[in-house]
């Protein structure tokens, strides 16, 4: 370890020990910290009032060139089932690094563990499942942290503040709090220095004098009664109502849905909500819709923001929901007392917008209150519901929503608002007309269509979505009077792209402000001298750059204009382009796109590491096909399809100007008007409209469409017992899924197929084959299906009609078995794939 990488290894040892101490404050569980524990694999030991530890926690730091690969974590683990330990004692391995692909199947068979099943953890460790070291090691975690030290000195002032006196300003209470915790971090830092082990422990008391406290002001307040009325009272009063409601779809089963209000969220019940919508979809909105819902009917609903998580501390992450609506903090305890409370609803917004590693870890901290089924109900929100998904335990059922698209009416009676304050003689219809054909398809985005009718209210000119980023920017700065919003928008725009290099859009104001430094020193020499403080300063007032919820978090007034900034930034050459292309870098790359034009660099990235973001694209390509335009759109289409799959493409330039595409099955080129002919009788073709891209986008959906045709089989006889219903429906179902796996093999590449699997969701079905109620009879004997997409299949037999809701869905059983199992393979393939290429592709 270099000599920078060790002093960073102390600090963020010595972080995570500050916030660890401030868990004695907040916890009768623990009496004492211990820093350097008494045993070489313990950096940290919470201790209980005798003395003993509770939790011991090892914090260490990795560099991005290097990850944790199974044989470290294993040694670990076997040094920590050697400490002598009370048998409730648990370990954490808490590291700012990657675990490697052997790393994570360490952390996978502890996740296993945790939940009884400690049989990958044995192997691993080459002891049997009941033996004291597996035992041992099953009470291990591991928890990836890549915030860094920055976020974690912030989360620490936060929770100071809630436990200081009242200061006369925030401003005031902000210094207090630094000073406190940099004097708990020397009380620490002089106790880990210490040879004798007893001398390296610090009291609830010690660390009270530290920070300045009296012990009573560590006293445990409770949520229930005067905080709870408080916080509802509070959001009654913001009186938040949307512009237009929020409707969601529920997914009922692969392939189907129903529309739903946003009470659907508050319904009885523990199982968790996945909510999806793409980015200014409304899903901020949605929550504080849900939250103002909610408070009218006495029911709390906290709202949360992923982006300030810390891994491991869910409570506080919830306790800052409550502290940004009271405005004032409240104690990380408070937040787990709301977990813990019935009939509550914590909802996590942005669960798609962090790192996978911190998404880990937040699964890793709500597997326990999931699997329990008891308190707060969970509804998490992001821009994809795979990633949403992955948050929560394999083994839940959670109800599965996606935002109600934008539709017409609602889309009229966005423009019917908008011309309120504007010229009341253009009608709203007209207005939205200019608005939906400059977006196309993106005018069924909520936020991007608000912004293009107050722009063309307002009578300011655009030409695409990009451009109304940027005329909306432009008077974000004539508002607040800021002068030179346009010299740093490049600026932030690099902040922003070194920010989702990193897998996100927001920053603790430690990272932000060296970004700002660092990126105003880069760009000097292009721009000349740029004051980063008074750009700072600019995009604070304009109210570009906010500050999440009641965190320090800094972030973009809403995640669309950070990747409009990195887009802009990549687009006028002020950063590279992005090494590692990730899904959350579709938008930025979009931006780009328009801002700079496509190139081939772009469009390859996209179909290699987004394939199903392609088709959008296609629209964007504007270039007019070259001499090279075979080999790039041959490059694209490969990227795309399985391998083995021919690639090759011939073109041909029709009289009109269009470009015909053919396919063939290795490299080709233009053709002449002779061949052209020929080939039109042999050969599939397209007709493009634009650029390579969108050639190689069509020629994709045409052979996608050939492999997802269905049209093999016929479907079951109706049949005349319940037996033999009961026996259809599983064989029915068994069948569609293994030819749903089936085509998925054939039609997508292998490293795309399980996102895809994730998009359909469960194939199986849980449910209860009943007599059809006599309004529903068909002929003769008949039943319906109550039901639940499920893993697996498991169909039982009722002598009546099922009452209640303990199924999602219900359906005749004729709609169930009467269609091949290849169409509705075909048929679910198809959704999914339309859905992550945002709209009706297939």
């Amino acid at each position: 370890m270099s000599g920078v990488d060790t002093y960073r290894g102390i600090a963020y040892q010595h972080a995570q020990a500050v916030l660890c101490a401030l868990d004695v404050l907040e916890s009768d569980a623990f009496a004492a910290i211990r820093v350097e524990g008494v045993e070489d694999v313990i950096d940290i030991e919470l201790l209980d009032a005798h003395g003993r530890v509770a939790i011991g926690k090892q914090a260490k730091v990795r560099s991005d060139d290097y990850t944790w690969a199974k044989a470290d974590l294993i040694g670990l683990l076997r040094r920590w089932a050697a400490v002598d330990a009370p048998n409730g004692a648990s370990f954490q391995f808490v590291t700012d690094g990657r675990l490697g692909p052997s790393g994570e199947e360490v952390r996978d068979a502890l996740t296993q563990a945790a939940v009884g099943d400690r049989g990958p953890l044995a192997e691993l460790l080459g002891d049997a499942p009941d033996g004291d070291t597996v035992r041992k090691a099953a009470r291990a975690t591991v928890v990836q942290d890549p915030g860094g030290l920055g976020a974690l000195l912030a989360r620490a002032e936060r929770q100071v503040i809630a436990l200081l006196p009242t200061a006369r300003s925030a401003a005031d209470a902000m210094e207090q709090a630094k000073s406190a915790v940099d004097a708990l971090f020397r009380l620490l830092l002089d106790r880990a220095c210490r040879p004798d082990s007893a001398d390296r422990v610090a009291s609830r008391h010690e660390i009270c004098v530290a920070l300045g406290i009296p012990p009573s002001a560590a006293a445990v307040v409770p949520w229930a009664g005067q905080m709870r009325d408080q916080y509802l009272a509070a959001v009654a009063a913001q009186g938040f109502a949307a512009a237009v409601p929020t409707r969601l779809r529920l997914e009922v089963s692969s392939g189907t849905a129903e529309e739903v209000g946003m009470d659907a969220l508050l319904g009885d019940g523990l199982a968790p909500a996945a909510v999806a919508g793409p980015t200014g979809a409304g899903k901020s909105t949605a929550a504080r819709e849900l939250r103002a819902m909610g408070a009218a009917q006495g029911r709390v609903v906290v709202v949360a923001h992923a982006e300030t998580y810390i891994p491991g501390r869910i409570d506080a992450l919830t306790a800052d929901a409550v502290a940004d609506v009271l405005g004032r903090d409240v104690p990380t305890l408070t937040g787990r007392q709301v977990l813990a409370e019935p009939g509550t609803v914590v909802v996590i917004d942005g669960v798609s917008e962090v790192p996978e590693p911190v998404r880990d870890a937040l699964a890793e901290d709500l597997r326990t209150p999931v699997a329990t089924g008891r308190g707060a109900r969970l509804v998490l929100l992001g821009r994809g519901l795979a990633a949403v998904r992955s948050v929560l335990p394999a083994s839940s059922t959670p109800s599965r929503f996606r935002l109600e698209p934008f539709g017409r009416e609602r889309r009229r009676a966005l423009a019917e608002i908008a011309l309120r304050g504007g010229d009341d003689a253009v009608e709203a219809d007209v207005v939205l007309a200019q608005a939906e054909a400059s977006l196309g398809d993106a005018a069924g985005n909520p936020m991007l269509l608000e912004m293009t009718l107050g722009l063309i209210v307002s009578g300011v000119a655009f030409d695409d979505r990009a451009a109304v980023y940027g005329a909306v920017l432009d008077q974000l700065g004539e508002k607040a009077g800021v002068a030179g919003l346009g010299i740093a928008q490049v600026l932030l725009g690099a902040c922003f792209a070194r920010l989702l290099d990193e897998d996100r859009r927001y920053a603790d104001p430690y990272t932000w402000r060296r970004y700002l430094m660092e990126e105003a020193k880069a760009q000097a020499d292009l721009i000349g001298p740029i004051d980063a403080s008074a750009i700072d300063d600019a995009a604070r007032r304009s109210g570009l750059i906010v500050r999440l919820g009641h965190a320090e978090t800094v972030a973009a007034v809403h995640d669309s204009f950070a990747d409009y900034l990195a887009g802009l930034a990549l687009a006028r050459g002020a950063v590279a382009f992005p090494t590692d292309v990730k899904p959350g870098d579709e938008e930025r790359l979009a931006f780009a796109a328009q801002v700079g034009g496509m190139d081939r660099t772009l469009a390859e990235a996209v179909a290699e590491r987004l394939p199903f973001a392609l088709p959008r694209f296609g629209a964007l390509d504007r270039r007019r096909p070259g001499a090279d335009a075979p080999d790039e759109v041959s490059a694209v289409l490969r990227a795309v399809v399985p391998e083995g799959v021919a690639a090759g493409v011939d073109l041909w330039r029709h009289t009109d100007g269009r470009v015909v595409a053919f396919s063939r099955p290795d490299s080709g080129g233009w053709l002449s008007d002779m061949d052209a002919r020929a080939a039109r009788s042999s050969r599939p073709w397209v007709v493009g409209e634009a650029g390579p891209v969108d050639l190689a986008v069509r020629l994709w959906r045409q052979w996608l469409l050939m492999q997802l045709a269905g049209n093999n089989g016929v479907g079951r006889p109706h049949p005349r017992t319940a037996e033999e219903a009961r026996d259809a429906v599983a064989a029915h179902v068994a069948e569609t899924a293994a030819e749903t796996d089936r085509l998925v093999r054939v039609a997508v590449r292998a490293e795309h197929r399980a996102v895809v699997a994730a998009e359909i969701g469960p194939m199986g079905l849980t449910g209860q084959v009943h007599p059809a109620r006599d309004g529903l009879l068909r002929r003769g004997p008949d039943w319906s299906v109550v039901y639940t997409p499920t893993e697996g299949i498991d169909i039982s037999i009722a002598d009546e009609p099922f009452v209640g809701d303990d199924y999602r869905s219900r359906a005749a059983l004729d709609s169930m078995i009467d269609s091949p199992a290849s169409a509705k393979a075909a048929e679910r393939v198809r959704k999914a794939i339309n859905k992550m290429a945002g709209g009706r592709w297939l």
